[in-house]
């Protein structure tokens, strides 16, 4: 892409806190439409703020000159602030609004509800700590680690040749091992099953995290505790070995796909390849025909991602895109593609394939074979509506 033909174009982030606590009391009272409108009326602020800097920046062109370059800033005329001003590090203040969010009305309580990571804010595959998405069901505690106790039994005593508890001392003293894996909730892009239900990528897909995580394999805690792996096919924590599913509230009751012949399905743990364009994508305005990067994250819980292609016009032809790498197994992929807006209104998709030839279905595909009345697993391919306004939407193609 040559950048000296077609200049980079201006892109205005997505709303972040486009709801204050009063507006989320009148979310959760059941006005559900007002969250559309809040973020219409953040949206329409932000893109003035925008414009008005470019106003500005128009003006330095024409000869005033940009005194962000003329003045010598701060930084470059004195001493900056001392170290360990925080015992732990924090955020720049100029990065307070990129924060998890919780979906105002989608939970009657907090302490079993979601928070949704920034996925539009973000750069590369690894989600910073404080900023991975929650689900809980109970809320959460500050366990005291050195209180915590794993327990290891059988539904069985034959299943297993002793029973034994680790204290976390003890278990930090086995062999670890550090992988980078994604987490993404079962529930993510739920909302979106029967049609557009929220407005930005966050809320579409935010319930999706990349870390590295390091930790003692089970196999090894399993094998001191001589557990028949061949019988004991299933676990249940903390830790339980069985040789049947357990039936649990969130086996039967929830994390259950609910099938177009009216049965359920269960078990199904495995994450299908998926895919989804942050940049640009819902809320985000772009503000000048030119050149953009097109950027998303792809991911599988079958392996590795092998291609991820890209669509402008609605699927009907496709691009492939960039890998960035590292590519991982079961781990985030970012993709990217050069791409020229001439101003017209376009359709982006994504559409991830991985390393066993699964293709990423669009809904279409997708609700051919599980219907419209589910909740988990929605992979489907997301279209993001580029309008000539330059303003950005989340729509679905039938």
């Amino acid at each position: 892409m040559n950048l000296d033909t077609h200049g980079p174009g201006r892109l205005v982030k997505a709303p972040e806190n486009f709801l204050d606590t009063a507006d989320v009391r009148r979310v959760m009272s059941g006005r559900r439409d007002f969250l559309r409108q809040a973020f219409v009326a953040a949206g329409t602020t932000g893109a003035a703020a925008v414009l008005s800097s470019k106003v500005q920046a128009a003006t330095a062109v024409s000869g005033q000159g940009d005194s962000n370059i003329l003045e010598l800033p701060a930084h470059t005329k004195g001493l900056g602030q001392p170290v360990v001003t925080d015992g732990y590090g924090k955020p720049s203040q100029f990065e307070i609004n990129v924060q998890r969010r919780q979906s105002p009305g989608l939970t009657q309580t907090t302490q079993s509800s979601v928070s949704f990571a920034p996925l539009q804010s973000m750069f590369g595959i690894v989600t910073p700590s404080g900023l991975h998405f929650e689900r809980h069901h109970q809320g959460w505690w500050d366990v005291d680690p050195s209180k915590h106790r794993l327990m290891v039994n059988g539904s069985d005593p034959s299943l297993l040749k002793a029973a034994r508890v680790f204290t976390m001392d003890e278990l930090m003293r086995l062999p670890s091992v550090s992988r980078f894996h994604f987490i993404e909730c079962g529930a993510n892009t739920g909302m979106e099953w029967g049609n557009v239900a929220v407005p930005t990528c966050q809320y579409t897909h935010g319930m999706l995290s990349c870390s590295e995580f390091t930790g003692v394999p089970l196999r090894i805690v399993l094998d001191m505790c001589g557990v028949d792996l061949r019988r004991a096919r299933f676990v249940l924590a903390e830790v339980e070995v069985g040789d049947k599913p357990y039936a649990s509230k969130d086996e039967t009751i929830h994390y259950v796909d609910l099938m177009p012949d009216g049965r359920h399905r269960q078990y199904t743990s495995i994450q299908e390849c998926k895919s989804v364009i942050t940049t640009p994508s819902g809320g985000q305005v772009l503000l000048d025909k030119g050149f953009y990067s097109i950027s998303g994250l792809a991911w599988s819980g079958r392996g590795k991602v092998k291609r991820v292609d890209v669509s402008v016009d609605g699927g009907r032809n496709w691009r492939t895109a960039q890998l960035g790498s590292p590519v991982m197994s079961k781990c985030l992929t970012r993709f990217s593609l050069d791409w020229v807006w001439d101003g017209k209104p376009v359709l982006l998709q994504s559409r991830a394939i991985d390393e066993t030839g699964y293709v990423q279905p669009n809904y279409k595909q997708l609700r051919a074979v599980r219907g419209t009345r589910s909740i988990y697993h929605n992979n489907a391919v997301q279209t993001w509506l580029v309008q000539e306004s330059g303003e950005v939407k989340n729509v679905q193609l039938s």
